[in-house]
C-alpha cells in the first residue's frame, strides 16, 4: 500500500474538515439503564424513509443499550453548550445514570430526550455495523423529530446533513 506523504496527509484532512459535523448527544435505554455520549458524525442518509447514520466510538457502554432497545436518539446540542458537552464528552460507567440531575423527558422508543437540546430526532436502529475501524455505524430509521428550542444556533455545521432537517421546519413528521 501507498504511503502518503505528509503534505497529501495534511490535504486530506483539510477535505475531511469539510464534511459537515456536529455536537449530538446521543442517548439509549433499556429496561432500568440509560446512557448518552456526545458523538459528532450524524448524517442524514435516505429520504424516504428518512434515515440518518450515526458514527460512534467503539467500546462505549450506550452500545448494548441500543443494540437491546434496538432504538437511540439525537440531541442536537445549540452553539455553545458547555454543560451538556462537559455531562458527555466522558464515558460514563455501566450503572450510572448521567441524567439525573439534568431536566430531561422521554421519547417514543423510551430514549431519553435532554430539554437543553435544540432538537431530537428519534430513531429506530435499522442496521448496526461494525467496520474495521476505532468507529461503528448505526443506521435509524427516523420516527419522530421535534424542534425543543427555537432560539439559540444548532451546533452544526451548515452545508447539508441534520442542519437542514433540524434547523429548520420539521422535514419529517412524528409519526406517533
Amino acid at each position: 500500500m501507498e504511503r502518503l506523504s505528509r503534505r497529501r496527509v495534511e490535504g486530506l484532512d483539510q477535505a475531511l474538515a469539510l464534511i459537515p459535523s456536529g455536537s449530538f448527544v446521543l442517548t439509549a435505554a433499556h429496561d432500568d439503564c440509560r446512557s448518552g455520549t456526545l458523538v459528532q458524525w450524524v448524517q442524514r442518509c435516505a429520504e424516504s424513509p428518512a434515515m440518518v447514520v450515526v458514527a460512534l466510538r467503539k467500546g462505549h457502554p450506550i452500545e448494548p443499550l441500543i443494540r437491546d432497545s434496538r432504538a437511540f436518539c439525537l440531541n442536537l446540542l445549540r452553539e455553545g453548550e458547555v454543560l451538556l458537552r462537559r455531562k458527555f464528552e466522558t464515558g460514563h460507567t455501566q450503572g450510572d445514570d448521567p441524567f439525573v440531575s439534568l431536566p430531561a423527558t422521554q421519547a417514543p422508543s423510551g430514549s431519553p430526550v435532554l430539554l437543553r437540546a435544540v432538537a431530537y430526532v428519534d430513531c429506530e436502529l435499522m442496521r448496526h455495523l461494525d467496520i474495521e475501524s476505532d468507529f461503528e455505524v448505526y443506521i435509524g430509521l427516523v420516527k419522530q423529530t421535534r424542534i425543543l428550542q427555537v432560539s439559540g444556533a444548532a451546533s452544526t455545521a451548515l452545508a447539508g446533513g441534520m442542519a437542514c432537517a433540524c434547523a429548520s421546519p420539521l422535514a419529517v413528521k412524528a409519526s406517533a
